[in-house]
């Protein structure tokens, strides 16, 4: 199975670049893993300036966000220009506490290529696709302990970045088809007192063996990670239950919802996604490059049953 990342698309479709005259700007904001994004795109001195902006507030607390960040232009005709790179966004060691939170390229192309070799009749769509890293200083209260407190009820104790998880391998076992075969089976860290897992964040974690444990700790802000790691641990479960939040209580955009639902094979919310598309702007709502091939097969034929 492909491990899920952290993963998230914010596109803006330009319908007319002759609009876009020089100092203007034209932007789209998404709040995507509990973080206000804002793409930024402009036409400044010639030049096409495409920029990713992280709109959270700055505190007293450190917070930080690595990010691969790819920003693209896509053309109707087929052609296509992308440039990538990683960046920081917060204010974890930097100088006074400045806060790091603007990445992109004022000259990213010139505005007459973009006019010349991307424009179709005017529309050119301009994306940023990104990847996190690695998220820090976004925890919560905490619902239940996993410290050190509960060392003598504890066979295993699970690694994530500097933090460590007292737990049950025969429990974990039980909510979890991945964690069977790593701690129960025939793998090395089946015979270790301490096993680290990698490439996940320790606060997602915590809120994951929360929820398996019986708490709620699934709103808005932690469903997107906790339902990360409920796919990538195959636990049934918590996958049950991130879906039920999703298709009951959760408020997000409906473009999120069939995003989740197709990423994490939800089927329930995918068919609840789709009921609630009942007219072509819900179709463009949420209708994107990335789409799953089925979910982009039966939004035509809705499109064609509504037209």
């Amino acid at each position: 199975m492909d491990t899920p990342q952290k993963e998230f698309v914010i596109k803006c479709i330009i319908d007319d670049i002759d609009r876009l005259v020089d100092g203007d700007d034209h932007t789209v904001e998404e709040n995507h893993f509990d973080i206000p994004w804002k793409l930024e795109i402009q036409q400044i001195d010639g030049c096409l300036s495409i920029y990713l902006e992280c709109l959270k507030q700055d505190s007293v607390d450190d917070w930080e966000v690595k990010t691969e960040t790819t920003l693209q232009v896509i053309s109707e005709n087929g052609n296509s220009q992308a440039m990538k790179s990683y960046y920081r966004y917060g204010n974890v060691d930097n100088p006074d506490r400045e806060v790091y939170n603007r990445f992109g390229w004022s000259e990213f192309m010139a505005w007459d290529m973009l006019e010349n070799n991307f424009a179709v009749d005017g529309k050119v769509t301009i994306q940023a696709n990104v990847r996190i890293l690695e998220m820090v200083g976004f925890g919560k209260e905490n619902l239940k302990n996993f410290d050190e407190s509960m060392k003598e009820f504890s066979d295993i104790v699970l690694i994530v970045g500097d933090r460590k998880f007292y737990t049950s391998k025969l429990f974990l076992g039980f909510q979890s088809s991945y964690f069977k075969s790593l701690l129960l089976g025939d793998f090395a860290e089946s015979k270790q007192s301490e096993v680290v897992l990698k490439d996940i964040n320790a606060d997602d974690f915590q809120n994951f063996l929360e929820l398996i444990h019986g708490e709620t700790p699934i709103d808005d802000i932690t469903i997107e990670g906790i339902l990360h790691l409920a796919v990538l641990y195959n636990s049934p479960t918590a996958i049950k239950r991130c879906e039920e939040f999703l298709v009951e209580k959760s408020k997000k955009t409906l473009k999120v919802k069939l995003d989740l639902s197709t990423r994490y094979n939800l089927k329930v919310l995918k068919e609840k996604c789709m009921s609630e598309i009942t007219s072509i702007d819900d179709i463009r709502s949420v209708v994107s490059d990335e789409m799953d091939s089925s979910i982009s097969t039966e939004l035509l034929k809705k499109c064609l049953s509504l037209c």
